[in-house]
């Protein structure tokens, strides 16, 4: 009977290496994807659902002065001439 006791306990022992091999394997893996999709993904998200101040600043001044004069004229950034 020690034999047998002896047999699953090295089996496990070894089941454990194993698995720990697995996951280390898989590690660097891991690692990229959150390093170079995750992060970028929420990064984008905070930044696009984030108001900014400039925008802010302009948002009060078309609500309260309701003004043609406010609104920005678009130029373009080459001359004609």
């Amino acid at each position: 009977m020690a034999k047998n006791t002896e047999k699953k306990v090295r089996t496990n022992r070894q089941a454990k290496r194993e698995a720990l091999a697995g996951y280390l394997f898989l590690l660097p893996n891991f690692i990229g994807f959150f390093v170079f999709t995750a992060i970028p993904i929420v990064a984008g998200l905070v930044l696009s659902l984030r108001i900014s101040t400039d925008l802010k600043a302009l948002l009060s001044v078309w609500t309260t002065t309701q003004s043609s004069s406010v609104i920005p004229s678009f130029r373009p950034l080459w001359s004609t001439t």
